[in-house]
Formats: structure tokens, C-alpha cells, sequence
């Protein structure tokens, strides 16, 4: 694998130096398709510091704004074609990593990329996480909610959208560059005061399931 492309730079970005509304990708992740890998990127969102639930748990580090994580499935060759890096499944650079799969810890072959700002080089557009918050979950969501729903940390209460759940959908989007994704945040009910505020918590503070697994 070459150490840079024409425009996407291996180790040119880290998840501790992530500012906002810049993307990481992060990694790639064998599966057991021998011709797919998962894409792991994470991409800094800024919390919403107005609201009322913010100021008032400032103090409380579940409430800061972490980097918001999704993973792509995707086919060895057009990742080549799309961002200039060839992952050769035979290459020494692969490592293996423990990670939590369907709440059990599962060993995973993964290739350490760190490319700061991925752009996609068949529109030139810059990669971002799209995040879209419902109150409608999947058959899966509905089925899980102690681990789909989002809540105020990993073990925190549920936050609440006018007494219902919220569920955190996640996608992989181009953007041209100065361009940001929607806000489709919904408004979060204050706990303690029944009042409506937007949640500070972002989506690396919950846990959803981002997409079928291709493990």
C-alpha cells in the first residue's frame, strides 16, 4: 500500500487531534466476504451549546461532544478506484483487534489508515457522516432498545424525544467542501423539568447499531 495518494494521506490525522467537522478514516476491517472490508470513520460533530440541557450538565464529560462513529461495507477494488489506496488482503500491515460485535468481543483483521478529510475522488467531494435521529425504530431497534436507543452515555438515562425513544441512523455521504451535513437532531426532553432542549450528546456516546455487519 502506498503511504499517500493524490489526495488522501495516510497518517495525516488522528482520532485525539480530530477538530470539528472534520472526518477520520479511521480503518479498514476484513469481513468474511473475502472481497468486502468495512470502512471505519469517525467525524468530529459539534454539541449544541445553547440548550438548556447542555449548560446545565456541562460539568459532566457524557455530555461533551466525542467523534460520531460509522462503518461502510465495501468492495476491495472500488475502494482502490474511489480514494487511491490499494488494501492488499495478503499485505503485512494488517493487525489483528479485539471489538464488541452484537455485544460479544470478537477478534477482527484491521489495516490502520488515519487519513484525515477522505475525499472521493470520482466527484472530488469530501466524505462526512450524515447522522438522522427518529423516534421510529427498525424491527431490530424496537427489539433492542436497551442497546439501540439513544441515551446520555454509554450507561446514562434514555433521552427522550416528547416521551418517546431516539434512535441514531447513520450514512456515509460526499459533500463538497464548506458544505455540512443536515442537523437532523431531533429535540431532547429535559429530564428533570419536563421542558424540550437539544441533547449535547453525540452519537459516539450511544450505542446504535450503524449497519448490518458484514461479519
Amino acid at each position: 500500500m502506498d503511504d499517500k495518494s493524490a489526495t488522501n494521506v495516510l497518517n495525516s490525522g488522528t482520532i485525539e487531534s480530530l477538530q470539528l467537522k472534520n472526518c477520520l478514516l479511521v480503518e479498514a476491517i476484513k469481513t468474511s466476504n473475502p472481497s468486502k472490508i468495512q470502512l471505519h470513520f469517525a467525524e468530529k460533530k459539534s454539541a449544541n451549546s445553547n440548550s438548556l440541557l447542555s449548560k446545565f450538565n456541562a460539568s459532566d464529560d457524557r455530555f461533551s461532544s466525542k467523534a460520531t462513529r460509522a462503518w461502510l461495507t465495501a468492495e476491495y477494488a472500488d475502494v482502490t478506484r474511489l480514494l487511491g489506496i490499494k488494501l492488499d488482503a495478503s499485505s503485512d500491515n494488517w493487525e489483528m483487534k479485539q471489538v464488541m460485535r452484537n455485544g460479544k468481543q470478537t477478534t477482527v483483521e484491521v489495516m490502520p489508515l488515519n487519513i484525515l478529510n477522505p475525499i472521493c475522488l470520482d466527484n472530488n467531494e469530501l466524505i462526512r457522516i450524515l447522522v438522522v435521529e427518529t423516534t421510529t425504530p427498525t424491527e431490530y431497534e424496537k427489539a433492542n432498545i436497551e442497546t439501540s436507543a439513544k441515551r446520555a452515555g454509554k450507561e446514562g438515562d434514555f433521552i427522550l424525544c416528547k416521551g418517546e425513544y431516539i434512535f441514531m441512523h447513520k450514512e456515509i455521504v460526499s459533500l463538497p467542501a464548506g458544505e455540512d451535513p443536515p442537523n437532523n437532531t431531533l429535540p431532547a426532553d429535559n429530564i428533570e423539568t419536563g421542558i424540550q432542549a437539544n441533547s449535547g450528546v453525540t452519537a459516539d456516546n450511544v450505542t446504535v447499531k450503524a449497519e448490518t455487519s458484514a461479519f
